[in-house]
């Protein structure tokens, strides 16, 4: 990584330092499960992999305001969203 052009002000860290990381506690749900969830659900929401979403599923295991961080070799091209 390149970190010549960061403000001097600024300090490079872990994101561990400056963020509480709840990977563990995540679930993953495999396609024939969601689609039984998926066919019970009154309501339902985006589920994410690591290059964006890639389903729906009933319920979520987080409420609030959350940064989601694209994982397991996730890739956007430059200037692309992730949705």
């Amino acid at each position: 990584m390149n970190f010549e052009n960061l403000p001097e002000s600024w300090k490079v860290v872990r994101l561990g330092r400056v963020a509480e990381i709840y990977d563990n506690l995540r679930v993953p749900v495999n396609s024939k499960e969601r689609e039984r969830r998926k066919a019970k659900a009154k309501k339902l929401y985006p589920y994410y992999g690591a290059n964006g979403q890639v389903d729906w599923i009933d319920d979520y295991i987080f409420d609030g305001e959350y940064l989601l961080v694209a994982g397991d070799g996730g890739f956007w091209g430059s200037f692309e969203r992730s949705s």
